[in-house]
C-alpha cells in the first residue's frame, strides 16, 4: 500500500515539510531524510527550494487548486 501526502491534513503536511527541511539543514543526508519521512527525494528537494525562495512560510500547505466553478451563487440559487 502506498502512502500519499494528499490524504494528510494540511497542518500535518506542513509540519512534515518543516521537519524535513530542518533535518537536512542540520546536516543529515537528504536521501536518509526522504526515506525516514516516506517521501520521494525529488519532493524533499522541492521543499528545500521552496524554503530557500521564501522561508518557512512557503512550506505551509495550502488547499489544492481545482477547476473553477462555472456557476456563480446566483445561478445555483436559480437552479435550486
Amino acid at each position: 500500500m502506498k502512502r500519499d501526502g494528499r490524504a494528510l491534513d494540511h497542518s500535518i503536511l506542513t509540519e512534515l515539510r518543516k521537519r524535513g527541511v530542518a533535518a537536512v539543514q542540520s546536516g543529515e543526508s537528504p536521501v536518509q531524510v526522504a526515506a525516514a519521512l516516506g517521501v520521494n527525494l525529488r519532493t524533499l528537494f522541492r521543499w528545500l527550494a521552496l524554503y530557500r525562495r521564501g522561508g518557512w512560510d512557503q512550506l505551509d500547505a495550502n488547499k489544492r487548486g481545482g477547476r473553477p466553478p462555472k456557476l456563480d451563487g446566483r445561478a445555483l440559487r436559480w437552479i435550486y
